[in-house]
């Protein structure tokens, strides 16, 4: 029970997180909001493809501690399990080596998250490069070129 309240707890804060830097973009800007959008989305894919794993793993613990006592019983058990892991268990119990499933996305959602973030940087800042040079070219005074590079600097945000 302590695990599912970590698990969840974990979820909450880091959607909390994407949820805080997405508040930031509304209004300012549409493209680093589509991609903390994105990002909400693969996240919360994740998720859901976990609990579901969560789900099928603790349903096929409750029914290994119901095995059935004759060999005759085996087939009814096994269409009690979770359909993903009706085939894996019957290949381990006809002494066959075989893998239970396991979560198919999440690995990839996580490189897809690390790359939409990598992304995000370097759009964040080929905005501030841009417009940095955009001021320097533009003027001479130094108070000109200062408040020239505000507007860049901003594009760090997004970075």
């Amino acid at each position: 029970m302590m695990s599912r309240l970590f698990f969840t707890l974990a979820f909450a804060i880091g959607l909390a997180a994407v949820c805080w830097v997405g508040a930031g973009f509304i209004g300012s800007d549409r493209l680093a909001l589509a991609f903390t959008g994105i990002i909400a989305l693969v996240y919360c894919l994740g998720f859901g493809e976990l609990v579901n794993f969560r789900r099928q793993t603790r349903l096929l613990a409750e029914k290994v501690n119901q095995l059935p006592e004759t060999h005759e019983q085996i087939t009814a058990w096994l269409g009690a399990l979770p359909q993903p892991m009706q085939f894996p268990v019957q290949r381990r119990i006809e002494g066959h080596a075989a893998g239970l499933p396991a979560p198919q996305l999440t690995p990839y959602l996580t490189g897809l998250l690390v790359m939409l973030g990598l992304l995000g940087t370097f759009a964040g800042m080929i905005v501030t490069l841009g417009g940095a040079a955009s001021a320097l070219d533009n003027s001479t005074e130094l108070s000109a070129i200062r408040s020239a590079l505000a507007a860049p600097i901003a594009g760090l945000s997004l970075a």
